[in-house]
């Protein structure tokens, strides 16, 4: 803790007796910036010391940090860093370089990162040959959606045009909602449900799981697109989040979800109880 840098720098740097809680607790009284630089250049930085380091730093900071090898962060931090990549431009870069990088978080990245950013996720040689095809096409979606063929279209318009072309569909969707494209998802999920787009405001507004699962079932959408609509459009705390069965299946009954429904003014068609309806896909 000594505020003298020729003392204090290289034992933070360099000593291996300092436990991370030791190192957390010096931070936060040390008066000095290079102090917390001296310890995000440290080898062998844990998983857990590296999370709670990089949620309280600075832009400057953070970008150094993120090009320290020798740490990895949980896919949770990755998560939160990509999201602060936002506004804190310098990071995209590093963050793209990051061997914690996959598919899922490229997409992420993907929505709102600069060319030379996702120039560098394209190139990158060290994913395996199915990551780095389903990043490039990611890529090439993310410039179509990024573009359109007509000045000042409507989110309207863009839904027209991408049902027209046969692609509002679960891919496009779930692109839109790593994206944070909020208005496209709701408006091409009534589109796709045949439901007002109020409904399916109401649906989310409630924070209501079972009731995101079952517009997303109506909609003949994949249960792994219901966890990440409840995730983000729902803002459904973890505890309540209503997971696939073996991780593809639909967990919840169909009279409930026909009941969740109808609750909010959908109206289903009377079937046998033997014979429950299809979910729909209206694109048309």
């Amino acid at each position: 803790m000594d505020a003298e840098r020729e003392v204090s720098e290289p034992i933070l740097k360099y000593c291996t007796k300092l436990s991370d809680e030791d190192l957390l607790e010096i931070l936060k009284s040390h008066p000095a910036e290079w102090a917390r630089m001296a310890v995000i250049s440290r080898e062998g930085i844990s998983q857990d010391m590296a999370d709670r380091l990089i949620d309280d730093i600075s832009v400057k900071d953070g970008e150094k940090f993120l090009r320290n090898s020798d740490c990895r962060f949980s896919n949770d931090a990755m998560t939160q860093i990509i999201e602060k990549s936002r506004e804190y431009l310098s990071w995209q870069e590093p963050v793209a370089m990051r061997t914690e990088m996959n598919y899922t978080l490229a997409r992420q990245l993907a929505g709102f990162a600069e060319q030379a950013t996702l120039d560098i996720l394209t190139s990158r040689t060290d994913f395996d040959p199915e990551t780095t095809a389903e990043i490039a096409q990611m890529v090439a979606r993310r410039s179509i959606f990024s573009t359109s063929p007509q000045p000042h279209e409507t989110l309207e318009q863009k839904i027209n045009r991408y049902a027209a072309a046969g692609q509002l569909n679960a891919t496009t969707l779930a692109d839109a909602l790593a994206w944070q494209e909020d208005g496209f998802v709701k408006l091409a999920l009534a589109r796709i449900a045949g439901v007002h787009q109020l409904i399916i405001d109401k649906i989310f507004g409630s924070q209501s799981p079972k009731s995101i699962v079952a517009i997303c079932w109506y909609a003949g959408l994949p249960m792994r697109l219901a966890v990440e609509m409840q995730k983000s459009l729902g803002q459904v705390q973890p505890q309540s989040l209503i997971y696939a069965r073996e991780g593809v299946d639909y967990p919840l009954d169909e009279r409930d979800m026909i009941w969740q429904l109808e609750f909010f003014g959908i109206e289903i068609e009377t079937v046998e109880e033997s014979d429950f309806r299809e979910p729909k896909n209206n694109l048309t």
